[in-house]
């Protein structure tokens, strides 16, 4: 175990010693802990929606649903700024609006801090 937590701190120190490394990695890692959290405060998933105008799509995080008086489901989206996932927009959108991304919240980190250079393999979104 200890042995384990020194190789990784030593690849890190090797990791932050680049100049574009350091810019991507220190971003991932700390939006990572943020977002990547494994308790009922971290995002429960990743989906598109129409942002910031119809026909255009933008990934969100979901943080929670609410239901309204009339008892229409909401779903709770954090749209992300890209490449700093920690500012953004929260949004509240109608259930039936909201669209499965098909990828993990780690995957959509890495995609956001890289500005889109990194992308999961195979990720080909179900746009209409």
């Amino acid at each position: 175990m200890v042995i384990g937590k020194k190789l990784i701190a030593f690849g890190e120190n090797i990791l932050l010693k680049v100049p574009i490394l350091r810019s991507i990695y220190g971003a991932t890692k700390q939006a990572m802990e943020v977002f990547v959290a494994r308790d009922d405060k971290s995002f429960r998933s990743v989906v598109l929606v129409d942002f910031p105008y119809a026909g255009s799509k933008s990934l969100g995080f979901v943080s929670g649903i609410v239901r309204n008086q009339k008892g229409h489901v909401f779903y709770k989206i954090f749209i992300p700024t890209a490449p700093n996932p920690t500012s953004g927009f929260l949004m509240l959108v109608e259930e039936a609006k909201v669209q499965p991304a098909g990828i993990s919240v780690e995957e959509t980190v890495k995609m956001l801090v890289s500005g889109g250079l990194v992308s999961p393999p195979g990720f080909q979104p179900d746009i209409k």
